[in-house]
């Protein structure tokens, strides 16, 4: 039947608690349970009964023996009322709770393309065990300010590389800045070190890399700055020393193949020079100079902070991180 237009009525001017309460009746179809229900007396549901009578102009429920029974009005109010009760109750509870061995959801990722080879692949095949259905979407990071995609929600999680504020790294090591901008967050996954890598058999390599033949070598450096220099060129600067830098690249997924075909050296993150050398069967070797370390890490914006499914994959990439680490 039609829905009656009750003159005056709306949701601001009348009291929810009423249509909770009217849910409670048809669900139970008595005023003794509804009340036991709601938490209220009897008496108080009686009363709320005869409220809601009066604003739909219609007896809503009439004793038939020891049941109350619903009128046709009440009948059509059922669906849409008992949606809206559960609407509101979701509502109160934050939302639909997340269930990631059901969504289909897609998640924007934004990684430099160090974080692709060192992670992405083992965050890939853990998500497809505990959420097949998931989606990804990876962009490419590889500034040193927080995308403004985290604050809008086009990208909902970036993972770089965190650097310690005691410690002065060029750009070309850092990705996060320090400090980040208000309404921000980030969390450490796991501290980065580096390696440096050779092809097997590299004439110029012994068995062990002495600092001179370090700087002797030439050198492969990742930059996407036209005579970018790197924290290697900072520590060896602080030492008198130089290298002579041969080849600049702009991604890391370029190291393994030059390194491969060439006698250059490459001073990478350790977890991306291990993937070249397991790859391309290359040498890795601890530099001859001493190193400051950065970390691994995430960063997300205050919009996604209590998210359900967005915190759900803040904890899959700590898991996976703490595995690798």
């Amino acid at each position: 039947m039609p829905m009656p237009s009750l003159s005056g009525a709306s949701v601001a001017n009348t009291n929810v608690n009423l249509l909770v309460a009217l849910d409670a009746l048809l669900q139970t179809g008595s005023v003794t349970e509804a009340a036991a229900a709601m938490g209220i007396t009897q008496s108080s549901m009686s009363g709320t009964l005869a409220q809601l009578r009066q604003l739909f102009g219609d007896p809503l429920l009439v004793r038939s023996g020891r049941s109350m029974q619903p009128t046709p009005l009440a009948l059509a109010l059922v669906p849409d009322l008992r949606q809206g009760v559960q609407a509101l109750e979701r509502v109160l509870h934050g939302g639909p709770a997340f269930d990631p061995r059901h969504s289909d959801e897609t998640f924007t990722l934004a990684l430099p393309d160090r974080v692709e080879l060192a992670l992405f692949a083992d965050l890939l095949q853990h998500l497809k065990q505990v959420s097949p259905h998931v989606g990804l979407q990876v962009v490419p990071w590889g500034r040193i300010e927080a995308p403004p995609q985290l604050a809008t929600g086009g990208v909902d999680l970036c993972i770089g590389i965190l650097v310690p504020p005691r410690e002065a790294f060029s750009e070309s090591w850092r990705t996060f800045p320090d400090p980040l901008p208000p309404g921000h967050h980030t969390q450490r996954l796991f501290d980065s070190g580096l390696s440096s890598l050779v092809r097997t058999g590299n004439p110029r390599v012994g068995r062990r890399m002495t600092l001179a033949a370090f700087c002797d070598l030439e050198h492969v450096l990742v930059t996407e700055q036209p005579g970018g220099v790197g924290i290697i060129d900072e520590v060896l600067a602080a030492l008198g020393r130089r290298r002579r830098i041969a080849v600049r690249v702009p991604r890391h997924v370029l190291v393994g193949e030059l390194i491969a075909r060439t006698d250059l050296v490459a001073t990478i993150d350790r977890r991306v020079a291990a993937v070249h050398a397991e790859r391309y069967g290359l040498r890795c070797f601890k530099p001859p100079v001493k190193m400051p370390k950065g970390s691994f890490g995430m960063i997300w914006h205050a919009r996604t902070h209590a998210d359900p499914a967005r915190r759900w994959l803040r904890e899959q990439v700590a898991l996976v991180a703490k595995r690798l680490a």
